[in-house]
């Protein structure tokens, strides 16, 4: 006699599986059973087992098992033998996998069978436990029954694990009917009826009872409406040699009172629900329950649910039921893909649904529109050419930025493979490319890059304005502050990147300077760090004689400090700009990369000092420094002749005012002026 190790079977179960698909399949098989019996007055009655435990406030024991009785033709001789066979084709031309039982003790502990059959006139009764070891059939009875009317009860209780996930009556009966709904649409004219009730006096107060079956005609609740789509069927081609060629239904409800429910595509095998996906996967609008004028002055909520039926779901199912063999895209052995069907079936719930979901499309347009015209305005060209329906449902704005980089991005990519496939040609002449448009593509995206900086450098006079006032304690920023607003402190153009630094501030020369330093020493094991120093390079304008570019530094003072012009400070910024420049002509530092820093005596060099011009500052300039005044009284100067450098003292407000000048036809341009 053969021997199976039936706790090996059910650890192999793969296939996602839960304690519903257990009942589905106690079900299903309970109304199978009735249909080959041939009774029109078929009834199959689940009861739902509770826990003995009450708690104490008096909420609903916990689900522990369930029983299932049918009507049908009962555990005769042939059922018997095919519980008794693993992988039995009893059923197969139903779309029995013969399998369903070990499925129910994966998640079980306990199955018991109770039968009565007739035979030759006479009727038996078959009594057995599903075994765990080796037996399928474990403690088995039989005899001649007292009963004469044939049908079966099987028994499920103990969960292996966890609890199982719903308690209330309706809730366990709507579930259940999603899941077999399909059994419904095959023959709902004949089926069986179906009844949910209770099997303890501890739910005293609750519904006792529910037909299935009434859902259907919206008899309890108003809980199902049948979409009628004008399509709903379509095909797919396999790739293959064969090219075989498959049909898909597709039947679309709407489920009220959803809880948490999303709306969702099934995929259905031999009538049964076996993978479900989110539509939202698919079409963002779908992330969220719709709301439905109920007739009555309120609206109520409801999800989309739509069941996908088809012969190559039929012919993919693995045994187990909880997946399908076929994978996300197609391959090889299974040339028809998940995606292929759901990216399918979701156009047509999108179809069937109308303005419900056409509204929040316009809505998340609007939303996207909105961002791009007020926030980002060099996403314009991008937003234009977008997919909008790839667009997130109810987007942030970090969401939408990144969708519209991730869109911009992509057409980067192209336009240089288009480029640089023009360019490859042999002739180029004979070539059929529109040269025009890829000019104009070049053009576009460059304008987008410069309308994207100039909102930068908007918000960063933004941020350099509001920290030169007073805070919110009453004091001003601290000099870091708005240091580390033009240039982080502690860093150089070897660390930090051209994006990353403000100079245009202060010169719009300094951003192409070679090399700039920001508060670090000059030289090794030297302590003098100027606030800024550049050394700049920009042959444009000054040819490859480097020993002529010039020095430039920087120091900062907090706004409203004055201290540096007391007779006894040792941070006198003029004396210190003064050491640098000697120093550095003396050949004492060099650059970062141990060469020497090239200067003479003539090479110019540069020193401004930003600070607030108080009266004490303006006498000590004057008096003391010997500076004249600019002419737009927002500084003082000096020119050292015998150091060829040239000092500048100017206001905080007038690096503002000055950058504002030069960035001002730019905000205009872009309306942000």
């Amino acid at each position: 006699m053969s021997r199976i190790n039936i706790g090996r079977a059910v650890q192999n179960i793969v296939g996602k599986t839960e304690p519903y698909s257990a009942l589905v399949e106690l079900a299903v098989n309970a109304v199978e059973s009735i249909e080959e019996a041939g009774h029109r007055d078929g009834c199959v009655t689940i009861r739902v087992l509770r826990s003995d435990q009450i708690s104490i406030d008096q909420a609903l024991p916990d689900v522990v098992g369930f029983e299932v009785e049918d009507n049908g033709i009962g555990f005769n001789r042939e059922h018997l033998q095919s519980f008794d066979t693993l992988y039995t084709d009893l059923k197969i031309q139903r779309g029995g996998k013969g399998f369903g039982r070990f499925v129910c003790l994966k998640h079980f502990k306990k199955f018991s069978v109770h039968s009565v059959y007739e035979s030759e006139h006479q009727f038996f009764f078959q009594k057995f436990h599903m075994g765990e070891d080796h037996d399928i059939i474990h403690n088995p009875e039989h005899g001649p029954s007292e009963i004469k009317k044939t049908g079966t009860t099987v028994t499920i209780r103990h969960l292996r694990s966890g609890s199982f996930p719903d308690k209330k009556l309706d809730t366990i009966a709507k579930v259940l009917l999603q899941r077999i709904l399909p059994f419904f649409l095959s023959h709902q004219e004949r089926f069986p009826k179906i009844i949910l009730c209770e099997d303890s006096s501890v739910t005293q107060g609750h519904h006792q009872s529910i037909c299935l079956n009434d859902f259907l005609d919206n008899q309890i609740g108003n809980f199902l409406e049948r979409l009628e789509p004008d399509n709903s069927t379509f095909s797919l081609t396999t790739n293959t040699g064969d090219q075989k060629h498959y049909d898909f239904s597709v039947y679309i409800y709407k489920l009220y009172t959803p809880r948490n429910w999303t709306n969702r595509i099934s995929l259905v095998a031999h009538k049964r629900e076996v993978l479900r996906t989110q539509l939202s996967d698919h079409i963002p609008e779908f992330q969220d329950a719709f709301d439905e004028d109920s007739g009555q002055g309120e609206l109520r909520k409801y999800i989309i649910k739509a069941y996908v039926c088809s012969d190559y779901l039929d012919e993919n199912v693995s045994v187990e039921r909880g997946g399908f063999r076929f994978k996300k895209h197609p391959d090889i052995e299974n040339p028809i893909g998940r995606l292929q069907i759901e990216e399918k079936v979701s156009q047509i719930v999108k179809s069937a649904l109308g303005s419900d979901i056409t509204t929040r499309e316009d809505q998340n347009i609007k939303t996207f529109q909105d961002y791009v015209d007020h926030q980002a305005p060099w996403h314009k060209r991008t937003f234009a050419n977008a997919d909008l329906s790839k667009l997130p449902y109810r987007p942030t704005e970090e969401q939408m930025e990144v969708h519209l980089r991730n869109v911009g991005f992509q057409r980067e990519l192209d336009l240089k493979t288009r480029v640089k496939k023009m360019m490859s040609d042999v002739d180029f002449n004979s070539t059929d490319h529109d040269l025009t448009d890829i000019v104009n593509d070049i053009s576009d995206s460059s304008k987008e890059k410069l309308a994207e900086y100039v909102v930068f450098r908007k918000i960063i006079l933004d941020l350099f304005k509001k920290n030169l006032g007073l805070t919110d304690n009453g004091h001003y920023s601290y000099e870091r502050v708005l240091h580390d607003i033009i240039f982080r402190r502690k860093g150089d153009t070897d660390s930090i990147s051209y994006e990353d630094h403000n100079l245009w501030l202060i010169d719009e020369r300094l951003n192409f300077t070679s090399y700039v330093a920001s508060d670090k020493p000059l030289g090794a094991g030297n302590q003098l760090s100027p606030d800024i120093l550049a050394f700049n390079r920009a042959h444009m304008f000054r040819g490859d004689n480097v020993k002529s570019n010039p020095i430039t530094i920087f120091e900062f003072k907090r706004p409203q400090e004055d201290a540096f012009a007391n007779p006894s400070s040792r941070e006198d910024p003029v004396t210190k700009i003064v050491r640098y420049v000697n120093d550095i002509r003396a050949g004492k530092f060099k650059t970062p990369d141990g060469r020497p820093i090239e200067v003479t005596n003539h090479t110019p060099a540069y020193g401004f000092v930003v600070c607030d011009i108080t009266p004490k500052v303006q006498e000590w300039l004057r008096y003391i420094k010997d500076f004249r005044d600019l002419p737009d009284n927002l500084g003082w100067y000096r020119w050292y002749d015998n150091n060829s450098l040239l000092i500048q003292v100017i206001k905080w407000e007038k690096i503002l005012q000055d950058a504002e000048i030069r960035n001002k036809i730019y905000f205009k341009k872009l309306g942000l002026a």
